[in-house]
């Protein structure tokens, strides 16, 4: 019986036999029905943008070394000069000390 019923039945064409082994989505993408989604793009464009600042970071915390490099190369060359006025100016102003009397 079992025979007969599958003698009766017509045959598969090569796209449906297909359908049945692969799921819907690959089914569609490989047979050229559908195309990429937007999620795909804009995943695509959200990688793009995080790389790129990603590479600012990387290059604005280089410049941030650089400058820390060049500026101790400075106070070194000036004997430490540098650091100690920023050090005495910290609680003065206009080179006159500050009090807290009130007259």
């Amino acid at each position: 019986m079992a025979n007969s019923t599958l003698e009766s039945d017509a045959p598969k064409t090569p796209i449906e036999i297909i359908a049945e082994i692969l799921p819907k989505t690959t089914f569609h993408r490989n047979a050229g029905l559908e195309s990429k989604g937007r999620s795909t793009t804009a995943a695509t464009a959200a990688t793009a943008r995080v790389e790129e600042l990603e590479d600012e970071l990387d290059a604005d915390r280089q410049a941030g070394l650089d400058l820390r490099d060049k500026g101790r190369a400075l106070d070194e060359a000036s004997g430490g000069l540098g650091s100690g006025m920023i050090e005495t100016s910290g609680g003065s102003r206009n080179g006159k000390a500050e009090t807290s009397g009130g007259c």
